[in-house]
């Protein structure tokens, strides 16, 4: 019997797969059985699988005959034979001592399951890649009964940082819903609201794919998918402590695809009955006292009244800001026009610029500049960090870009100082929304 098993549902992956399974079959906890579990592809990603599994006796090829994430986790779970089970999406990869870590912990405390952090990603190009961090909770390591925390809901999102106790795991079942969206919500409750004894860590385990196009978070069919979940919650009746956080995830989630859609720019009408059911559920939530401005923030809640007006005012609303947001983008890039650019602030915000411009004019930004003087002569995405005099020197007839969020006047008059002319400096609010990237600009 393997200590692990991991198990790895399919489906027309076959540009990201192979990193993928490299990255599980090159575990330095080496007692593992793979369960790859395809739903049908079609992209050449079955072949792939096949050949991994003619080399590698500890993978077997199962095939679904559902085309739904849901019903391809359930079928690994009732397969698996490991004491332990983790989950690994195929257009993902892991971090090679993920379950060597995760095992020894969860085995030493007895824990229903443990999971670690990830860091989500978007290629750009060879040097360029877009992170930000995912955690559940804050602290290096924190021990709990996740059962009365319900606060961990919201926070706690993906079932595939984790690894599982076999028996426990195998009393849960994912929504087997159509498709590959969102049953993780009915199934993240499920765990939380049954473990009593579970450990959070502090340690990069899994790195989670956020350019590809085909994810549910882009499909027209997002409401369906959280209207499925979010009813199969609520039909629980669940504790009434519960249902702040139920209620705020909802929200997030509901709001976040409300930018997506108006990032197609088509109001999702075949799915309009769905959207009103959620909007229903949220607007009895605010009634009863469960859904707050302090429990959401001030800009979730202020998209939530907009939402308690009417769908569609929520959604020009949406459009409204990326229409914003683009018109600052397009300004910024109309003002450098053909020239090179130097970018003022090598942190997030330069970093998120930089990538930015790379994603539609590959090789125009030539260099960083900054004024903390250790980063003087370092690299960056690819190219240098200069200290600004050099940088002033170095790239003469460049347009100097700042995109700081702290001391922008004084940057510009340095830049002044430092002979530049004042259309050789365009400052830019830094935006980092990752939608941007999906758009033409």
């Amino acid at each position: 019997m393997p200590e692990i098993t991991v198990i790895m549902p399919a489906l027309n992956v076959a540009k990201y797969i192979r990193p993928c399974i490299e990255s599980v079959i090159n575990q330095s906890f080496t007692d593992l059985e793979i369960l790859f579990i395809d739903a049908g592809s079609t992209d050449g990603t079955l072949e792939i699988m096949q050949e991994y599994a003619s080399r590698d006796s500890r993978i077997q090829l199962i095939h679904s005959d559902k085309k739904s994430y849901g019903y391809q986790v359930n079928l690994g779970i009732s397969l698996a034979r490991g004491k332990y089970i983790g989950v690994v999406e195929t257009d993902d990869y892991i971090e090679e001592d993920m379950y060597e870590v995760l095992f020894e912990n969860a085995v030493s405390g007895g824990y229903d399951y443990v999971k670690g952090t990830a860091r989500a990603f978007r290629d750009i190009s060879k040097d360029i890649e877009i992170t930000f961090d995912i955690k559940s909770v804050i602290g290096d390591r924190i021990e709990m009964n996740a059962s009365i925390h319900p606060q961990l809901f919201p926070t706690d999102r993906f079932l595939w940082l984790g690894l599982y106790k076999a028996e426990f795991i195998k009393k849960i079942r994912l929504n087997e819903t159509p498709g590959a969206a969102y049953q993780d919500i009915g199934f993240i409750y499920q765990v939380l609201n049954r473990s009593t004894k579970a450990l959070y860590l502090n340690k990069l385990v899994y790195h989670y794919r956020q350019d590809n196009m085909n994810a549910s978070g882009y499909n027209p069919k997002a409401f369906k998918y959280l209207f499925d979940e979010y009813k199969l919650i609520l039909d629980e009746t669940p504790a009434k402590n519960w249902l702040p956080y139920i209620y705020k995830k909802m929200a997030e989630q509901c709001i976040s695809r409300f930018y997506n859609m108006a990032l197609s720019g088509k109001y999702w009408a075949d799915y309009a009955e769905e959207i009103e059911v959620l909007r229903g559920w949220l607007l009895v939530g605010m009634q009863n006292g469960y859904v707050t401005e302090q429990l959401l923030g001030e800009r979730n809640w202020s998209l939530l009244l907009i939402w308690k007006e009417s769908s569609e005012q929520l959604y020009w609303k949406c459009i409204e800001a990326f229409e914003d947001k683009m018109n600052r983008l397009k300004e910024c890039l109309k003002s450098v026009g053909d020239k090179q650019i130097v970018i003022f602030g090598a942190g997030k915000y330069g970093k998120f610029f930089h990538a930015l411009c790379e994603n539609r004019y590959p090789g125009k930004v030539v260099a960083y500049c900054d004024n903390q003087e250790e980063l003087d002569g370092t690299c960056l995405q690819g190219v240098s960090i200069l200290e600004p005099s050099k940088a002033a020197k170095q790239f003469t007839d460049a347009v100097f870009v700042i995109s700081i969020t702290k001391d922008v006047e004084s940057v510009y008059k340095q830049l002044l100082n430092l002979g530049l002319e004042r259309e050789q400096i365009v400052t830019y609010r830094p935006d980092y929304s990752h939608l941007l990237f999906n758009i033409e600009y």
